[in-house]
């Protein structure tokens, strides 16, 4: 018997700040524990969403319960990612 899994859509705001050397860091004000940075908007992305979903692991293998997530502010960007539940 195989245990079925769903696949949830996370989508949480994120701000993209410049970093001075060039490349942004990216933090999540819904999950302070996301916080990542990346060379070009891009690859800031995709990592973002890395670091969105590696929160959602994070706080299901504590018992936590993930925070809904806020709405989009002007300066901030939504990030996607699948979450199997």
């Amino acid at each position: 018997m195989t245990t079925a899994t769903a696949q949830i859509l996370l989508q949480y705001p994120a701000k993209f700040s410049p970093k001075v050397e060039g490349g942004f860091i990216v933090t999540f004000r819904d999950l302070p524990e996301a916080v990542t940075s990346g060379e070009d908007e891009a690859a800031s992305m995709e990592i973002a969403a890395d670091a969105l979903l590696r929160a959602a692991v994070f706080y299901r293998k504590s018992g936590r319960i993930l925070p809904s997530p806020s709405p989009c502010l002007p300066d901030e960007r939504m990030v996607r990612t699948l979450f199997e539940h």
